[in-house]
């Protein structure tokens, strides 16, 4: 079955060096990113282990036959690898992952951090989704408090109900932009 993303995978498979490294320099700064956000214990450098660990692992799927084609992008398969990873690590260390349902939610507000550098048009987006979830969106992603803190500091009885809030406000948000079908470069300078 051929995909969209079938003629990388062959690039890949001839052992064409600059597809590699295409594929390393587009998703390096990415993944840290993420995994720093998500595991904030972990140190930039183990970060980068983990990432070349997920790039080896994906070039030797790709050179044994074991990913033949894909159906979503070859970052998404990067990161689904580098995620068993990360979490394989930490759990070396003792150390709980954040459960995968938060992590959904964190990484739409790691796109806002990442990328968005126009905080007159962020802000004004956020005006549109009520005073309540403005205050916690720009709170929770201006800050590094846990979930519990923020709980307390804007007056939910618990951090679940923080987090379901949040998730609310994260998804009217999300609506907004896709209802305008706004893209990073309407924020971008």
């Amino acid at each position: 079955m051929e995909t969209k993303y079938e003629d990388q995978l062959l690039l890949l498979r001839s052992g064409d060096p600059k597809a590699l490294e295409s594929i390393y320099k587009n998703n390096e700064a990415k993944f840290t990113h993420w995994i720093l956000r998500h595991y904030p214990y972990l140190s930039l450098d183990d970060a980068k282990d983990i990432f070349q660990n997920a790039v080896i692992i994906l070039y030797e799927n790709i050179k044994t036959g074991k990913l033949t084609d894909l159906q979503s992008s070859i970052s998404t398969y990067l990161f689904g690898i580098g995620n068993n990873l990360v979490r394989a690590f930490a759990k070396k260390l003792g150390k709980e992952p954040i459960p995968f349902s938060e992590m959904a939610h964190l990484e739409i507000v790691d796109e806002l951090q990442a990328y968005i550098v126009n905080r007159e048009k962020i802000m004004g987006l956020l005006e549109k989704i009520g005073d309540k979830c403005q205050k916690l969106l720009v709170s929770s992603v201006s800050s590094k408090f846990k979930s519990e803190d923020f709980a307390k500091v804007l007056g939910y009885p618990s951090a679940e109900m923080y987090r379901k809030k949040k998730h609310e406000c994260l998804r009217k948000l999300k609506g907004i932009i896709e209802e305008r079908k706004l893209t990073i470069d309407h924020f971008l300078e």
